[in-house]
C-alpha cells in the first residue's frame, strides 16, 4: 500500500522534462553518455571528474537510460522514481530486520516515502546519485544485519561491495561507517561497541571513505570554499542554521525550494540562538535516554553525523542547505521519533489504535503536500518562480527564470530579472554573460561590454568568457585588446578554436575580415 500510495503521489513525473539546473550538463548535453553502454562509456565513468565529482556508478545509470530511452525524458525520470520506491521497500526490510518491529519500521519507511522534503531527490534527473546512493546504503544495513547474525567472509564482502557502490553513486555515503557502529549499539547490541573486533572489522571501510573523500576534494578543488575565503565560526554558524533548516522542514513541510541561498547577513545576525538552543536541547534529551532508550540517541546521531559532509563546514556551491541532502539523515531523526512515540503511547491497545490512525493521516497529508511540491518541477519556469517565492536574494533563481522568459520571448522582463540576479549577486559571472548576451542580441554593445568584462574577469578559467569580449572588443576596433583576451581564452583552454582562428584573423593570418565572428 505504502509503495502504490507514492507511486501514484508522483506520478505526474513521469509526464515531466529536464529543467535548465545541471540537467544540461548531466544528461542533455552530455555526449560521452548519449551512446549508451558501452565499453568506451564505462571507461569514461571510471575516468571522470565531470561535474566536480567521481560518480561511476551515477553516470553509468544514466547511460543506461540513454540507451533505453534516449532523449525522452519520462524514462528518465521513471528510473529515478522506481529506484526511489525500491529504496522505501529496502528501508522497511533492512529495519525490521535489524530491530524486529515491523510496524515502527513500516512507519518510518511511509514517512520517508511520501514527504515532501524528497521531492526534489525524485524528481530532479541529475539527482539520479540520490535516490541511486540512498538504495545502495538501505542495501547496505540489510547485508550488514546479516552479517551481524552471523559473522562471515561472504556476507562480509556482501556489505562491503554494498557500500563500495554506494560510493561510487555518491561520496555522501562516507558515513556510513559511522551508522553502522551506531547500530552496533542499539539495536544490534554488540557490546562493548568500541571492542577491538567492532572496530577492526570496519577499518576497511573507513580506509574506503577517506579514500572517497580524497578523491572528491581533489574532483571539487577549485568549487570548495577555502577558510581564507570563509571564516571557520562563518562556516560554523552556516551549518548551525543548515541543521535548523532541516529540522524545520522535517517538521513543518512547507516552503521547498530547489535552492536556498546563504543569507547574505553577517553570521550574528542569522536565527543562531534558536538554532543553538534547539540542538542542544535535543542532544541532551537523547543523551539522557541512552539507558532506557538507546534509539534515541542512535537515530539523533544518525541525523547529525551524516549531515556533517553538507553542512556547510566544507563548503561547495552557494546554498545554505539543500532538500537533497536530508535523504538518508532523516531516516535517524524518523526512527527516534517512531520509536520513541510507539513506546510512550503505545503501552495500551487503545493507545496502538490511535497512533495508527495517527499514522495513517499523517502519511496521507505527506503525500498531498508531496503532489503539491512536485507540481513546481514541472517546468523550469514554475520550478525558479517558486524558489523566487519562499527565498530571498536567490540569484540563481532570478538568473533560470530570466533564461525561460528569453526563450518565451519576453526579453523587457528576462532583462529585468538578470539585473536582479546581477545586483543581488555581482560576484557571479554567468548572470553578467547572460545580460551581456541579452544586451547583445538586442544591438546594444556599449552596455554589453561592462558585462562582458565583469564575466570574463569573474571567471578566468571559462575560455568563451574571455573569448566573447575579446569578440566585443574586436567590433569596438580594439583589435590589440581583443588579441590579449583571445590568448587568455587559450590559457583557459588550448584547444578553443574560436579564440585561435580570431588571432590569426587580427595577425592577418585568417578569413576576409566581412567574416563576422560569433559570440558564443
Amino acid at each position: 500500500g505504502t509503495l502504490l500510495l507514492t507511486a501514484v503521489a508522483y506520478a505526474p513525473v513521469l509526464g515531466y522534462g529536464v529543467i535548465n539546473y545541471d540537467d544540461p550538463g548531466y544528461v542533455v548535453d552530455n555526449v560521452a553518455l548519449h551512446g549508451g553502454l558501452r565499453l568506451s562509456t564505462v571507461r569514461w565513468a571510471f575516468r571522470s571528474l565531470e561535474l566536480a565529482n567521481w560518480h561511476p556508478l551515477t553516470w553509468l545509470s544514466h547511460a543506461l537510460d540513454w540507451q533505453l530511452y534516449g532523449p525522452r525524458w519520462g524514462g528518465h525520470h521513471a528510473t529515478s522514481l522506481a529506484l526511489h520506491l525500491a529504496m522505501v521497500a529496502v528501508v522497511f526490510l533492512a529495519l525490521e530486520r535489524l530491530t524486529g518491529a515491523a510496524w515502527r519500521s513500516l512507519a518510518v519507511a511511509a514517512v520517508f516515502a511520501v514527504h515532501p522534503i524528497n521531492v526534489q531527490s525524485v524528481a530532479w534527473i541529475s539527482e539520479r546519485k540520490n535516490v541511486l546512493s540512498g538504495l545502495c546504503f538501505a542495501l547496505t544495513l540489510v547485508a550488514y544485519a546479516s552479517y551481524a547474525r552471523r559473522r562471515t567472509w561472504a556476507r562480509y564482502l556482501a556489505v562491503t561491495a554494498l557500500f563500495a557502490l554506494g560510493l561510487m553513486a555518491k561520496p555522501m555515503l562516507v558515513t556510513t561507517p559511522m551508522v553502522l557502529l551506531l547500530l552496533d549499539v542499539w539495536p544490534l547490541g554488540r557490546l562493548p561497541p568500541l571492542s577491538r573486533g567492532v572496530i577492526v572489522e570496519k577499518l576497511p571501510w573507513l580506509a574506503m571513505a577517506a579514500a572517497s573523500s580524497i578523491v572528491t576534494v581533489h574532483a571539487q578543488r577549485d568549487a570548495l570554499e577555502t577558510l581564507q575565503e570563509s571564516s571557520v565560526p562563518s562556516r560554523v554558524c552556516s551549518a548551525l542554521g543548515a541543521y535548523f533548516g532541516y529540522l524545520e522542514k522535517l517538521v513543518w513541510p512547507a516552503g521547498f525550494a530547489v535552492l536556498y541561498p546563504k543569507p547574505s547577513a553577517p553570521c550574528f545576525m542569522l536565527p543562531v540562538g534558536l538554532a543553538v538552543a534547539t540542538l542542544f536541547a535535543l542532544s541532551v534529551g537523547a543523551l539522557l535516554l541512552v539507558r532506557r532508550r538507546p534509539y534515541a540517541v542512535v537515530g539523533w546521531l544518525w541525523f547529525v553525523g551524516t549531515l556533517v559532509p553538507v553542512s556547510g563546514l566544507f563548503q561547495v556551491g552557494g546554498q545554505l542547505m539543500a532538500d537533497r541532502y536530508a535523504y538518508i539523515p532523516m531516516l535517524g531523526l524518523f526512527l527516534a521519533t517512531f520509536w520513541l512515540v510507539a513506546d510512550l503511547g503505545g503501552r495500551s491497545a487503545r493507545g496502538r489504535q490511535m497512533l495508527a490512525v495517527a499514522t495513517v493521516a499523517l502519511v496521507a497529508v505527506l503525500a498531498q503536500r508531496t503532489r503539491v511540491e512536485l507540481g513546481y518541477w514541472k517546468d523550469s519556469f514554475a520550478l525558479f518562480s517558486r524558489a523566487l517565492a519562499v527565498t530571498k536574494e536567490n540569484c540563481i533563481a532570478y538568473n533560470n527564470v530570466a533564461i525561460e522568459l528569453r526563450s518565451r520571448g519576453q526579453l523587457v522582463e528576462a532583462a529585468r530579472d538578470l539585473e536582479r540576479a546581477v545586483g543581488t549577486c555581482p560576484g557571479l559571472d554567468f548572470p553578467h554573460a547572460n545580460l551581456a548576451s541579452l544586451m547583445i542580441d538586442a544591438g546594444d554593445l556599449d552596455h554589453a561590454l561592462p558585462h562582458l568584462v565583469a564575466a570574463a574577469q569573474l571567471n578566468p578559467k571559462s575560455a568563451s568568457a574571455q573569448y566573447n569580449l575579446g569578440v566585443a572588443l574586436w567590433y569596438k576596433g580594439r583589435k590589440q585588446q581583443a588579441a590579449g583576451w583571445f590568448e587568455r581564452a587559450l590559457q583557459a583552454d588550448p584547444h578553443h578554436d574560436p579564440s585561435r582562428q580570431m588571432l590569426r584573423r587580427i595577425h592577418g593570418e585568417g578569413p576576409a575580415p566581412g567574416l563576422a565572428p560569433r559570440v558564443e
